[in-house]
């Protein structure tokens, strides 16, 4: 009430300075506010009301159930310069994604630019992948992912899309990746509230598979020299190494 009184008594001022201004301000205001808690009043009846409760709860179910659900996430991994797009692409082909995420033991079935992979996922269970290359250039390297896992809860109602696109952009390769939900039954869809949180789960879970994959990609790319243990370290094993031989060879009474 307040706030409103202060917006119709400035408005009020603003439009009219020249003649008496303030005094038409304070009228409307005063008119603003009785209206304003007479509206609060009705608001409140109707709400304490059996059938206005009702028909409160209605809309706000309405609302929850007609609330727009995302199309779909979007997430971009940038590589670091020493890994090459050439390496990339050849980690993507041989699924060290599914390796760096600790996939189950996998299967593959090749058809020409489509395989079709069975393995087992750690919070999914069983999961099918059929993978179709959609460009493979120089620079540029897309594929489509689309995974189902039947035993999760609805799991035979939807499917996990996902968009991969590795290209090259100055001096580093970029990672981009897009993932939605599909739901291929709809008849068996579960309610609005859950299949919005199995399908944030479904997709961010898919994108950030990826977001493994390039931290993984950064530390074990090809070529790369094992790091070597600190001095001290090294120290410390040789003198463990001489006590134990030492304590071998010394004499029994």
């Amino acid at each position: 009430t307040r706030l409103l009184s202060y917006t119709v008594f400035s408005h009020g001022v603003e439009l009219d300075p020249a003649r008496g201004s303030r005094v038409h301000a304070q009228r409307t205001t005063r008119l603003a506010t009785s209206a304003s808690s007479e509206n609060c009043k009705q608001t409140a009846a109707n709400i304490l009301h059996p059938n206005g409760r009702r028909r409160t709860m209605l809309l706000a179910l309405a609302l929850l159930v007609a609330q727009p659900a995302r199309a779909e996430l979007v997430k971009t991994y940038r590589l670091p310069s020493c890994v090459s797009h050439a390496d990339a692409k050849r980690a993507l082909e041989s699924q060290k994604l599914h390796e760096a995420n600790r996939y189950g033991p996998i299967t593959k079935k090749q058809d020409g630019r489509t395989a079709l992979l069975s393995y087992k996922h750690p919070r999914g269970g069983p999961t099918q992948e059929r993978v179709e290359v959609l460009a493979d250039a120089k620079d540029r390297y897309a594929f489509r992912v689309d995974a189902a896992s039947p035993t999760v809860p609805f799991g035979g109602t939807f499917r996990t899309c996902v968009d991969v696109e590795l290209k090259r952009v100055d001096d580093c390769c970029v990672l981009h990746v897009t993932s939605r939900v599909k739901w291929v039954e709809t008849r068996r869809r579960p309610a609005a509230l859950v299949a919005g949180r199995i399908t944030s789960a479904a997709e961010k879970g898919a994108a950030e598979a990826y977001g493994v994959f390039a931290t993984w990609l950064a530390d074990e790319r090809p070529g790369k020299k094992p790091a070597k243990r600190p001095f001290w370290r090294r120290k410390l094993v040789a003198l463990g190494a001489a006590l134990a031989a030492a304590n071998r060879f010394r004499p029994r009474s």
